[in-house]
């Protein structure tokens, strides 16, 4: 008897471990099968600049098909932005838009799986990101959407991401969502007013991640029209939304 309850035992912890995500972390001594090319442990990014997001496998990575990034601005204790899209395996290579929250401890997690089963990459490299000199010009600030609820989030258990990047797996026809949890914000980012940003603007911050695809792959689809898109200007972003991201650290 003892030995048939051993049996369910391993066979629910089995069940268990095939439905959750795998965690792999460097710093507890697993050995991550990928090198993260750019950025370099230690850079210096500036809000709102295009960085390159690269990334090379070191060994196999199982059934994987897919891969998405995350970005943390807390040293990994939350994540609150995915700055790709879901992207097929071989495009190891993309850019994206640096986000307006200065930290000195951003970190970046990678998931590779195949919608069944997924594994986790925190990766130990931490860089600081910094305000911009000067503001980006207003038509460069880029919002697709706006809904009402989280993304998924990053890591079993967590809070859903605030701002997150939809696309097709080759890093085409890009689209960023932001999710408006704050009473209100639907409608004030939707209005005419908010088209204007003069807290954005006076602060120097930058707009939220726009990933972009790296030389070589899929051109960027231009905006669609939403409700934050004014007649013959491009999409806006508000200022507000910075306020779920750094609530989301406190």
């Amino acid at each position: 008897m003892r030995r048939l309850r051993l049996h369910l035992l391993a066979a629910v912890l089995g069940i268990a471990c095939a439905v959750s995500p795998a965690v792999l972390r460097a710093e507890e001594g697993w050995s991550v099968p990928v090198r993260l090319v750019s950025p370099q442990a230690g850079a210096t990014l500036t809000a709102g600049s295009t960085v390159e997001l690269e990334w090379a496998p070191l060994a196999e990575l199982g059934n994987a098909e897919e891969w998405e990034a995350f970005l943390s601005l807390d040293d990994g204790r939350t994540y609150p932005v995915r700055i790709t899209p879901h992207l097929d395996l071989d495009l190891r290579r993309v850019q994206w838009r640096v986000p307006a929250v200065s930290t000195a401890s951003a970190r970046l997690l990678l998931r590779f799986g195949d919608e069944r089963r997924e594994t986790e990459l925190e990766l130990p490299h931490r860089f600081t990101i910094v305000p911009a000199p000067a503001p980006p010009p207003l038509t460069d600030l880029a919002l697709a959407r706006v809904v009402p609820s989280r993304g998924e989030p990053a890591r079993l258990g967590s809070a859903g991401v605030v701002s997150w990047m939809e696309g097709s797996r080759r890093g085409g026809s890009l689209r960023q969502v932001v999710a408006a949890e704050q009473p209100g914000l639907r409608e004030r980012l939707a209005a005419p007013e908010s088209h204007a940003e003069p807290a954005l603007l006076a602060s120097g911050h930058a707009p939220l991640p726009l990933p972009r695809p790296a030389r070589g792959s899929l051109a960027q689809a231009p905006p669609r029209p939403t409700s934050l898109t004014a007649p013959g200007e491009g999409p806006l972003v508000s200022s507000d939304i910075l306020i779920l991201i750094q609530r989301q650290n406190e």
